[in-house]
């Protein structure tokens, strides 16, 4: 009887080792074994259910690793209490996206970098290339379709077409220079022809810059020219010839630092007698009252007809400390100069450009005031026009021109040679 029970102990202890090791067998079977590997695209959520045939469960994965990175990595995989070892790829497979611009338009001769065609660049791992895959030729101009590509480090490349318009291109390049058309320089000095010259096209780009020097050089006193030849990317060309005079230097003249300074000093005290709150305007305003004297009785010198024309900076400090009690349209447009830099104000001379041999010159200031550009006249008209009533005072093209017309061309200039002036004048002072 003995033996009957243990038997059949033996034979439930049998059958209970058996459904144990048979459970243990279903649970094995339900995830992958050590070092499985399983497949995530870069920005994709990492989860268990790739190493599992059925449900997870409870089970957990964790990693060390940066998972924007591909390659295939190591990671500690944690189900029914035990831990396993599995791999973990990471891949990137999706090319770059981006959406190609609208309205994109370039002048012939010219390209655009290919990112300047799109927005909204994207792609998990980083774009590394951005070509065209056919650039045009540079001579056609018209409507046509311009393919961009877009690769990453893993060769997926994405391919985007943008309608582009290409502008034909006839207009010359304009050069504009910070001395007009006459630069001053000393026995001696040295010149760099390049500095104070900008050239401009409506392309965007300037292909060339060709500097001219004509005989002489600062070497001794003499007169001669400098021309700048100003050519794009489609032969389209324009130049502009400057003078440079060349005198002996003053022995007891200022530095320009010193000039400036001084200068500065007489704006400080013209606010202070007129009462301004400092700003573009006012310094505008407190040069063309004094040097016209507003509100006086005469102009701050005489009129003769006649100036030294060799050094504009010199011959405005020698107004302000009245060794200069005389001169031309040169001494009051050098004077009003001098104040208007002092202020720290943007100037470019103008110069008239005769109507006819032994006709006239002239010459004025182009200033910037809160970023646009105005006429500023000082010379005093017989007929009395800018005295009180402010005449040519922050003037614009349009009405430079209008006066012109109607008063024998008087304010006759090349426009090329200059940037173009606000449209709306500014409202004329009261005293």
């Amino acid at each position: 009887m003995k033996k009957l029970i243990f038997a059949f102990l033996f034979a439930l202890l049998l059958a209970g080792c058996g459904s144990q090791a048979a459970e243990s067998e279903a649970t094995e079977s339900a995830f992958a074994p050590d070092y499985a590997t399983a497949t995530f695209e870069v920005g994709e959520e990492i989860t268990v259910d790739a190493y599992f045939d059925g449900s997870s469960g409870d089970a957990t994965i964790s990693y060390t690793f940066d998972p924007s990175i591909p390659g295939i990595y190591g990671a500690i995989l944690s189900a029914d209490g035990s831990l396993y070892n599995v791999n973990v790829e990471i891949v990137d497979t999706t090319a770059p996206t981006a959406t190609a611009k609208s309205g994109v338009s370039f002048y012939q001769g010219t390209l655009p970098e290919p990112e300047e065609l799109l927005e909204d660049i994207y792609d998990a791992t980083g774009v590394t290339s951005c070509t065209y895959e056919l650039a045009p030729d540079s001579d056609f101009y018209g409507q046509m379709s311009l393919t961009v590509l877009l690769s990453d480090d893993y060769n997926n490349v994405a391919s985007i077409n943008v309608n582009v318009e290409i502008l034909e291109d006839t207009e010359a390049p304009v050069i504009t220079t910070d001395f007009g058309t006459l630069r001053t320089a000393y026995v001696g000095d040295s010149i760099s022809y390049r500095q104070g010259v900008e050239v401009t096209d409506n392309s965007g780009t300037v292909a060339s810059l060709d500097i001219v020097v004509g005989d002489g050089s600062t070497n001794e006193v003499c007169e001669y020219t400098v021309t700048y030849i100003a050519t794009d990317n489609m032969g389209n060309s324009s130049e502009l010839t400057v003078s440079v005079k060349v005198s002996e230097y003053v022995a007891d003249r200022p530095t320009d630092e010193e000039i400036l300074a001084y200068a500065r000093e007489r704006l400080d005290e013209l606010y202070d007698t007129y009462g301004y709150e400092e700003s573009d305007y006012n310094t505008a305003l407190c040069a063309y009252r004094y040097v016209l004297g507003v509100g006086e009785n005469y102009p701050i010198i005489g009129y003769t007809g006649y100036s030294d024309k060799d050094d504009w900076m010199y011959t405005g400090y020698c107004v302000l400390t009245r060794e200069i009690t005389s001169g031309d349209c040169f001494t009051y447009y050098s004077v009003t100069r001098l104040l208007l830099v002092a202020g720290g104000l943007e100037t470019i001379p103008v110069s008239k450009v005769p109507n006819y041999d032994g006709d006239s010159h002239h010459y004025w200031t182009l200033v910037k005031i809160d970023g646009e550009w105005y006429h500023l006249d000082t010379t005093p008209r017989a007929a009395g026009f800018n005295k009180n009533d402010f005449t040519f005072f922050l003037w614009t093209d349009a009405q430079m021109d209008e006066f012109s017309a109607s008063y024998s061309n008087c304010f006759n200039r090349d426009s090329s040679l200059y940037p173009a002036s606000a449209t709306t004048p500014v409202t004329k002072p009261s005293l």
